[in-house]
């Protein structure tokens, strides 16, 4: 239905603080080489994301500032907001207070043959990986790049071959040894990877990476005890970076479509620590959502919406009151929203589409939509949806057109059917009117205006 459509970009717009405490992401610095950019000069939107990164990176190392591994992630994201000497000072500084990661110079030349990749100068990254060949051939973090690189090209035996080389070059890092382990696991050699992360962890017990990452794979096998054990005590070496072993399990739960386990193990999180898991009550609320608990997914999205005015976490308050049928209340947020933060697509379309339903300002909501469509493109399937039922609503004159290609881009939607059906009947095609408005009843067997649906069918239904 059209306003369940986007509510989960509220999740996601909301940004790392908040779904961070489920997350518990791995440090690309330390697990997993530095990745490939896609771009070099960022968007407004993704230095947007990385200022909120470096903020957040910096808040980190005032409160540990003896971690070389969030010196590390800071200098990595300050490189991509283009403030590379700063990041090379960063990369120094951590190298040399642990061997588990590369030398600055490494990692500099690794992140310019991914930006000459993006800039398309093959030459360029030809020049920067001759360089590192010819300084960092065995070096084990180099090795460990260049397996991580082979496995995503599909070269499987090329990536055990050098990360077990990096192994070799470098027993005594438990990062090779974790490194070792992923690979591992995403093979799906089990056993391997089991006996990988256990030398991970014997290599340095206070590692919180280590720990999470081995017990998060404990989990996939269905080890939880010890996986909880695991969890925990990397929440206890780090409690900002790492999450309640809880809410681990029950984002790996919701992860395998067990939505029992997501409520169990979110719920846990939440009695646990219901003032500090923010992130664990939205995820709680999606997987309510998903069970049609909506007054209980109501109530914890407005819980932390009234400690968090962030635009996503408003966007996913006014997404849920809709879905709960407070179309009133979800009004009134969707323009608080828009007042606040007026370039809002997914609010914008939302409050369109909410505006259609209601029967209300038809010219508003063709408005917001144009507005929606202009920002977020116009082969997205919601945004053309919400566009051609406002057009209809209001009586415009290209509403048909529009109907005709939301209903391809959008099947599944019963407004669009709803409206192009109108459109057919009123121009006396019955046939074709009946096909979508038969459709209306299969997708929403509640849709609001069944019963005019049903009238027309019956009327209009050919006999036999």
């Amino acid at each position: 239905m059209a306003f369940l459509r986007l509510f989960l970009a509220a999740l996601i717009l909301s940004g790392a603080a908040v779904f961070a405490a489920v997350a518990a992401p791995i440090s690309p610095g330390i697990a997993t080489g530095p990745q490939p950019r896609a771009q070099v000069d960022p968007s407004e939107a993704a230095r947007e994301v990385l200022e909120e990164q470096a903020e957040d990176l910096s808040r980190r190392r005032g409160l540990r500032p003896d971690d070389p591994f969030v010196a590390h992630d800071l200098g990595r994201v300050l490189w991509h907001l283009g403030r590379q000497d700063q990041a090379l000072a960063l990369w120094r500084e951590a190298a040399a207070a642990s061997p588990n990661l590369p030398a600055a110079e490494l990692r500099a030349r690794v992140e310019k043959v991914f930006q000459a990749i993006a800039q398309g100068d093959r030459q360029a990254a030809r020049g920067h990986l001759a360089v590192i060949e010819d300084r960092y051939a065995d070096d084990p973090h180099y090795l460990m790049i260049r397996g991580e690189q082979a496995f995503r090209s599909g070269n499987v035996q090329a990536a055990e071959a050098s990360l077990r080389q990096a192994v070799a070059r470098g027993s005594d890092l438990f990062i090779t040894h974790l490194s070792l382990a992923r690979f591992y696991e995403q093979a799906g050699k089990t056993a391997e990877a089991r006996r990988a992360y256990a030398r991970a962890v014997s290599l340095d017990e206070t590692c919180g990476q280590c720990q999470s990452a081995f017990g998060r794979f404990l989990l996939s096998v269905g080890e939880t005890e010890e996986a909880l054990a695991r969890l925990s005590r990397a929440h206890a070496l780090d409690a900002d970076a790492f999450p309640l072993a809880e809410a681990v399990a029950g984002q790996e739960a919701a992860g395998r479509g067990d939505l029992i386990g997501a409520r169990h193990w979110y719920g846990r999180a939440v009695s646990i620590a219901p003032a500090e898991t923010a992130g664990a009550r939205l995820a709680l609320a999606d997987v309510l959502l998903q069970l049609d608990l909506v007054e209980d997914a109501r109530a914890h999205v407005d819980w932390v919406a009234a400690r968090n005015d962030a635009p996503g976490i408003r966007l996913f308050q006014a997404s849920t009151a809709e879905i709960a049928g407070d179309f009133e209340s979800a009004e009134a947020l969707y323009r608080a929203i828009l007042k606040a933060s007026p370039d809002l697509t997914v609010a914008a379309n939302n409050l369109a589409m909410l505006i259609v339903r209601r029967g209300g300002d038809a010219s508003e909501a063709l408005r917001l939509a144009q507005k929606a469509v202009a920002a977020g493109g116009t082969d997205d399937p919601d945004l053309v949806g919400t566009l051609a039922c406002a057009a209809a609503a209001a009586g415009a004159e290209k509403a048909p057109a529009l109907l005709r290609r939301a209903v391809l881009l959008a099947p599944g939607d019963p407004w669009v059917r709803w409206y192009l059906g109108q459109a057919l009947a009123a121009a006396g095609d019955a046939n074709a009117a009946a096909l979508h408005l038969e459709g209306v009843l299969l997708l929403d067997p509640q849709f609001p205006h069944r019963n005019a649906v049903a009238d027309w069918l019956t009327e209009h239904r050919a006999p036999g």
